[in-house]
């Protein structure tokens, strides 16, 4: 009765990595056929937060609702449970698929206090273990990333909701993003915080902030002067296996592959992980581990906060010279380089008059506070 077992176990087990062939040999196939931004799209309809009509008082429907003069930005960090159901439904709006990034979170709310409604969005994760792009461009060795690390964070969403990226929010949010506000509550949040991995107290200081674009270079940090486009990516990604990640994962554990067992810690749930689990498998069971080049390169940025900041991740010095602005200065460069711009836009646009749009202003809309 025992041999009957294994054999129908064996046989169950060999119908399951028949069937995740079969669904590879489609992925791959459609891919192929599909343009990248509309086969990112479907996934994106399929795994991003769908929005709730609950919290729709909180978007603007149109920019007819908004006098861009008017706008009034503010950070709000995410802390309470209406807050996280904004931070979602913003989400909602992507066409990308967004992760929940990994380990430490901090999402924050861009909100326009006038209007009474969010504006945008950022929500930044613990960086990336192994990046060579990043490593390569820092110069930074295995031990002194091990000690530094702790010092980036990665922005896994940024940019604006409409109808606000009329007027070119995104390039604020851009810029809020390392205000010094947001260095403020990261050091307030992990003070007296030991690393979940090496259980020590690193220096708690905010180096760099940093983001990877879906395709390619990106028009919201085009003309910033604080981020820094370092390159392309290598292609590689686990993003268009995410409706099989489940089954692989079951798979590796019923056949005993050797993997990390994830344990809600950044470094063992996180992108590099998955990739690592899909390359196992995919040897173990002869499956050309090319299926995870999709040829489609994301753009890497970097925003340094620090004028120093290469000797500071390079253990050099541990002393830092920040030369961030303040979230009322990064909203006044807004206003007179790009709010203007925005605005510029619409004009040119057949058969809107921004006079028109200043005027009517859906005043019945009820004006938010969060």
């Amino acid at each position: 009765q025992e041999f009957m077992y294994q054999v129908i176990g064996r046989r169950r087990r060999m119908d399951k990595i028949e069937q995740l062939k079969q669904k590879l040999e489609a992925i791959q196939q459609k891919l192929s056929q599909m343009d990248v931004r509309e086969f990112y799209k479907q996934i994106a309809e399929r795994k991003n937060p769908r929005f709730d009509e609950r919290y729709s008082m909180y978007f603007a429907n149109s920019f007819h609702e908004i006098d861009p003069y008017k706008i009034d930005p503010q950070l709000v960090f995410v802390e309470n449970n209406l807050h996280r159901k904004l931070f979602k439904n913003a989400m909602s709006f992507w066409s990308v698929p967004v992760s929940g990034g990994y380990g430490r979170r901090i999402n924050i709310l861009v909100w326009d206090k006038y209007h009474g409604k969010v504006m945008g969005v950022v929500g930044l994760c613990d960086s990336l273990i192994g990046l060579g792009l990043r490593d390569n461009y820092i110069g930074w060795s295995k031990e002194q990333k091990e000690t530094r690390l702790y010092s980036t964070l990665t922005a896994y969403i940024l940019g604006a909701v409409p109808p606000y990226h009329h007027f070119l929010v995104s390039k604020l949010v851009a810029m809020l993003v390392g205000s010094v506000e947001v260095v403020q509550y990261f050091k307030e949040k992990y003070k007296d915080k030991e690393t979940t991995i090496m259980k020590r107290k690193p220096i708690l200081e905010l180096a760099t902030i940093d983001t990877m674009t879906v395709f390619g270079q990106s028009a919201i940090y085009h003309c910033l002067k604080e981020w820094e486009f370092v390159g392309f990516t290598n292609g590689f990604s686990h993003v268009h296996l995410s409706d099989i990640w489940k089954e692989v994962y079951r798979i590796a554990v019923d056949m005993n592959i050797p993997v990390i067992h994830p344990d809600k810690t950044a470094y063992q749930t996180g992108s590099n992980w998955k990739i690592q689990v899909l390359k196992k498998v995919f040897r173990h069971l002869n499956i050309d581990e090319n299926i995870l080049y999709t040829g489609h390169k994301r753009g890497y940025y970097i925003r340094p906060l620090i004028s120093n900041w290469k000797e500071f991740l390079q253990c050099k010095t541990d002393q830092v010279d920040y030369m961030n602005r303040t979230a009322e200065e990064y909203v006044t460069i807004w206003r007179k380089k790009w709010l203007q711009k925005g605005i510029s836009r619409l004009e040119r646009t057949p058969q809107i008059d921004i006079n028109v749009v200043k005027r009517q202003r859906c005043l019945f809309q009820p004006k938010c506070v969060i």
